[in-house]
């Protein structure tokens, strides 16, 4: 994990873009809630909001081109042991440690603190859902390394029909109706996040003819377009933030999500990057799993960086507030890493 030498620098490039956005996506997501809708203020954080969505998928299609590599070898001992267990251990004292800050602030006794310790901060449903798919990645080995080029395009337009346009159509129609028609297509395999962690795979390790990648790019850019257009106006209109525009599932974010994954890839594939920047660029990419980790306990308890971005105009603000979190939450992780022994399984 520590080696930075064999690592792919595109994928260290999108870890540290994607867990940018998702601490600019959590400082944002507040002030839809806070400004008063419609005014500019408002306005400005739901644009700022609706873009920095993608870092969800971005991270679970880097571990499918990681897991599902051709290369990559099937050892189900060491995915237990090394991969699920860092996991899961890294939830539990995350849990522990929110829900001990919680039991602190409100001391509502020991029942009270099970219970802040299993619920912990709904951020960490990310690590529950990714050991679910590492749970069935040596499945999805044998079957895409049998699979076809068209067999797995096949997985992939399931995923985007009964998934991606399904969940979008849940904005747009009344929620009984599609409801319906959406108990009827319980796919379960294909309506999840393993949708993008084969998509990862096949962008990397299959990839797209430059007319399909380049329509891609299109369809990326009208995603960001359309995601403002409609965050900005589908909440005015019904009076409160909604927030499913631009979920993981969101047609919008789906495009620009995956379009950003395929640029970044081919953009630093192959390129000679000088060992010194590589070096400080994966090191900042390992990092991020821990950034993920604190970055809400930062936000809720050093007072003294929401001040000053409260102060501030709310463009530099928001860029301020997030790099702060950000450089604090990867100089925590990378101490927190160095601890002999347990320090990986803390993040």
């Amino acid at each position: 994990m520590n080696n930075t030498v064999n690592r792919n620098i595109s994928f260290d490039i999108l870890r540290i873009i994607s867990a940018l956005s998702i601490v600019v996506m959590h400082i944002t997501s507040g002030n839809l809630y806070s400004l008063e809708m419609g005014s500019a203020a408002w306005r400005l954080s739901a644009l700022i909001n609706s873009v920095s969505h993608f870092g969800v998928p971005v991270f679970v299609m880097i571990s499918g081109a990681l897991f599902l590599a051709p290369d990559r070898e099937i050892n189900i001992k060491k995915l237990w042991l090394h991969n699920i267990l860092r996991l899961f251990c890294a939830y539990l004292i995350w849990s522990i440690i929110y829900g001990s800050l919680d039991y602190l602030t409100y001391r509502n006794g020991f029942r009270g603190y099970l219970w802040c310790a299993v619920v912990a901060r709904p951020h960490l449903w990310f690590l529950l859902m990714l050991i679910g798919i590492y749970i069935i990645s040596p499945i999805l080995i044998r079957w895409v390394r049998a699979a076809s080029e068209k067999e797995v395009r096949y997985f992939i337009i399931i995923f985007v029909i009964f998934q991606i346009f399904c969940e979008t159509l849940k904005i747009y129609i009344p929620a009984d109706i599609v409801q319906t028609v959406i108990d009827l297509r319980n796919i379960e395999l294909v309506c999840s996040y393993v949708g993008y962690f084969v998509i990862g795979y096949y962008i990397v390790h299959v990839g797209l003819k430059k007319v399909f990648r380049y329509a891609l790019y299109l369809l990326g850019l009208l995603g960001i377009l359309s995601s403002i257009f409609m965050l900005t106006f589908i909440s005015i209109k019904r009076g409160v933030p909604v927030s499913e525009i631009v979920d993981s599932y969101s047609s919008f974010t789906f495009f620009y999500s995956t379009a950003l994954f395929t640029f970044v890839y081919k953009v630093f594939e192959g390129k000679e990057i000088k060992p010194i920047v590589k070096k400080i660029v994966s090191g900042i990419g390992i990092d991020t799993f821990g950034l993920y980790l604190s970055h809400i306990l930062i936000i809720e308890n050093f007072s003294a960086l929401s001040k000053l971005h409260d102060s501030m105009m709310l463009v530099p603000g928001i860029i301020f507030y997030a790099i702060a979190i950000f450089t604090v939450g990867i100089l925590g992780s990378a101490l927190i890493r160095r601890i002999p022994f347990i320090g990986r399984y803390i993040c």
